[in-house]
């Protein structure tokens, strides 16, 4: 069954022009009703911004397991696996439920001419409203005002992350363009927390808002890293307390903090052990430390630039390997990378298998004289430093295919 999903547009491997002739919000929406199924029951927590919202939709459904027995998690991309994008209490759902989801559903996909994010987010909703979810965590794929995500009428919060330059040949080459796209998620008289923004992003959300009838909350600010260890880093929170983590990165603390006040808004009663382990569990992927390796999904300028301020807390010395899509914007990535070139004592870019084209050559070409540029996935041998690995996430199945790290330890670490 998942060759039907294969077969479905995916413009997740080449995007067509963002616009309502090939993005319409409302169709999950119809189709959810046309197959009998209503969400009004349901608390949808809808998250959208350029960075962190996969670790931010994380964070807000490990705390809502602390007050809903059932909490569905629906994020993209995948690393792996397609079952990743749909997980209920972090367990992602069975390869066999997903095929017996698809085969009963398969019609109704078919009539409604779906791409493969649309149906995903189908699938995912349908399967989060028979396992009986009482809260739900949308995760946007792209932008916002257009995404199949935005089906949700009334949800129960609306969640903004750092906004900043990412797709920009879809969204728009300007921040303020950008957040209008992200700030199409806020519907009238909901309750919107968001990241500290930019000036201009934030004319645009608190005009929306006020539109919309919303109230707008800003949070994240207020926190001071006490501690940084390969093992653990340590914060003291606008509480006063001090809250341990293993995972690397001071802008994850921004981004649970931004979850946190979700649930303050609300006034939903979470105990602080449920709180303390939402925290102290790392992220996927994110600035993810498996010795000597160090993943990260950096994409843009913005994390790039926060990944290089983690690693410059870290001692000892470094290589950073690089493998990213060629439509992602090179030229202010470059710039972010020469500013820490001294960071590492090797830089490797490289290309890798992919539907859509890779830049390893031209970010390398752009990066200039002593950068190494590899035309496939590269093997480490022996690697004496810490390895540091970034990008898109199209090259992380065959990179732990070389170097054999299971993809269990995503999951479970």
């Amino acid at each position: 069954m998942h060759e039907f999903l294969q077969s479905l547009v995916n413009y997740e491997k080449g995007l067509l022009k963002y616009q309502m002739e090939h993005f319409d919000p409302q169709r999950v929406g119809e189709m959810l009703s046309s197959a009998g199924f209503s969400y009004d029951h349901v608390r949808i927590f809808h998250v959208a911004g350029t960075k962190g919202k996969g670790s931010t939709s994380t964070y807000l459904a490990r705390i809502l397991e602390g007050v809903f027995p059932k909490v569905g998690l629906y994020t993209s991309p995948h690393l792996f696996r397609v079952e990743e994008r749909i997980r209920l209490n972090g367990e992602m759902i069975h390869p066999f439920e997903l095929d017996a989801l698809i085969g009963q559903w398969q019609d109704l996909i078919q009539e409604y001419e779906c791409s493969f994010f649309e149906a995903m987010t189908f699938l995912a909703m349908v399967y989060f409203l028979r396992q009986g979810c009482e809260a739900v965590v949308l995760e946007t794929g792209m932008g916002g005002r257009l995404d199949a995500t935005n089906f949700v009428e009334r949800p129960a919060a609306c969640v903004i992350t750092r906004i900043g330059y990412d797709h920009t040949k879809f969204l728009g080459d300007t921040l303020e363009k950008i957040a209008r796209e992200k700030a199409g998620i806020i519907k009238p008289s909901t309750l919107v927390v968001s990241a500290e923004q930019e000036g201009e992003v934030r004319q645009v959300l608190e005009k929306t808002a006020h539109e919309q009838g919303a109230k707008l909350v800003y949070a994240g600010r207020g926190y001071e890293l006490v501690e940084v260890s390969r093992e653990r880093w340590v914060y003291r929170f606008p509480d006063g307390d001090l809250w341990e983590t293993r995972q690397w990165g001071e802008v994850f603390g921004e981004n649970f903090l931004v979850a946190m006040e979700v649930m303050k808004q609300l006034s939903f009663p979470v105990s602080r052990e449920v709180m303390r382990k939402a925290f102290y569990d790392p992220i996927p992927f994110r600035m993810w430390y498996r010795e000597p390796f160090v993943f990260d999904v950096a994409h843009n300028e913005d994390s790039f630039r926060a990944l290089f301020a983690t690693l410059e807390k870290i001692p000892g010395e470094k290589d950073l390997y690089l493998g990213i899509l060629e439509e992602k914007d090179l030229e202010r990535i470059a710039s972010v990378i020469r500013k820490s070139r001294g960071l590492f004592q090797k830089v490797v870019c490289f290309d890798f298998a992919s539907s859509r084209p890779s830049g390893g050559k031209r970010l390398a070409m752009l990066l200039g004289e002593g950068v190494e540029y590899c035309a496939q996935v590269p093997g480490v041998v022996n690697p004496e430093r810490l390895v540091v690995v970034a990008g898109s996430f199209y090259w992380a199945e065959e990179f732990f295919r070389l170097h054999g790290l299971s993809h269990d330890e995503v999951w479970k670490s």
